[in-house]
């Protein structure tokens, strides 16, 4: 178990960030070309200073939005790869390229973080950073384990 300090020198390095993202999904039947073009659009138009916060709501199809309108606080291995890898790598307050997942395509920004949300939320925060953490060791355990099929196998 990690302690409340570990916990919090992690929360005050950079290996903790919020954020939030507009999503235009790719479902299947979608059209990705327009999904592309739309999402080009709506990336200019945060670049040159429109308000991210209503282009995210007239447009993003992110339905967890509705329960986190203030951003996504998340660890290291928390996120799809290629959100986490740009995400992690923005300043505060910055916006990203367009970032293409199994998701669909996505303009994230960096935000600051309160502490006043960390306070009010340490303990979830902390059960959230054991379980990610939990996780990543047991994938590392069972990535390195090598499975032998015997001839008994199909009896």
């Amino acid at each position: 178990m990690t302690s409340d300090t570990a916990i919090q020198n992690i929360l005050n390095s950079g290996e903790y960030i919020r954020c939030k993202h507009i999503l235009i999904k790719n479902d299947e039947g979608d059209d990705k070309e327009a999904n592309g073009e739309l999402i080009r659009q709506l990336h200019d138009r945060a670049e040159s200073g429109e308000d991210f916060d209503k282009l995210m709501q007239e447009y993003g199809e992110d339905p967890g939005v509705t329960s986190n309108p203030d951003g996504y606080y998340f660890f290291r291995g928390e996120m799809a790869e290629e959100f986490e890898k740009a995400a992690f790598s923005l300043r505060e307050n910055q916006i990203s390229d367009i970032v293409t997942t199994e998701f669909g395509f996505h303009i994230i920004q960096r935000l600051p973080k309160e502490e006043a949300y960390i306070d009010d939320h340490f303990e979830e925060i902390k059960e959230s950073y054991q379980n990610t953490r939990m996780y990543q060791l047991l994938d590392e355990i069972i990535s390195k384990q090598k499975v032998e099929f015997c001839e008994e196998y199909d009896t």
